[in-house]
């Protein structure tokens, strides 16, 4: 099984790791907050986007960064597309712990405002992270 990598770095990395024997990539796309690669399933030529984000903590780049990852998926709005990564935002308050109440009430409503109209669903997560296991 052979393993290819698509990666980029500003103040972090991103990165994507997929087998070649059953994905080819096409392209690949990055900014600040984000790696898009357009790729194919080879088995089933099925074609799709993923964009792997790792949003900012700040809630106005935040902002600013909710509108242009929605302009995004509006332009790939016909296309099967897939958002994963670290979205530094919870949809509600009960998922996170350790940040100020006004922050996260408000951190919330904007990050509902960005899921919602792009018609995005967010998918329960069924492991706990590492932060998870180690706090325990």
């Amino acid at each position: 099984m052979r393993n290819d990598i698509v990666y980029k770095l500003v103040s972090t990395i991103i990165f994507i790791v997929w087998n070649s024997n059953e994905v080819e990539v096409w392209s690949s796309f990055s900014d600040d907050h984000l790696l898009l690669i357009h790729r194919k399933f080879i088995t089933s030529n099925e074609k799709f986007y993923l964009v792997n984000v790792y949003a900012p903590c700040d809630l106005v780049a935040q902002r600013i960064h909710w509108t242009r990852l929605s302009a995004l998926i509006g332009k790939y709005a016909d296309k099967n597309i897939g958002l994963c990564g670290d979205f530094n935002a919870v949809r509600s308050i009960d998922e996170r712990r350790g940040v100020g109440a006004v922050q996260r009430v408000v951190g919330c409503a904007t990050f509902n405002n960005f899921i919602d109209p792009s018609l995005l669903v967010d998918l329960p997560l069924v492991l706990r992270g590492l932060g998870e296991m180690v706090n325990q």
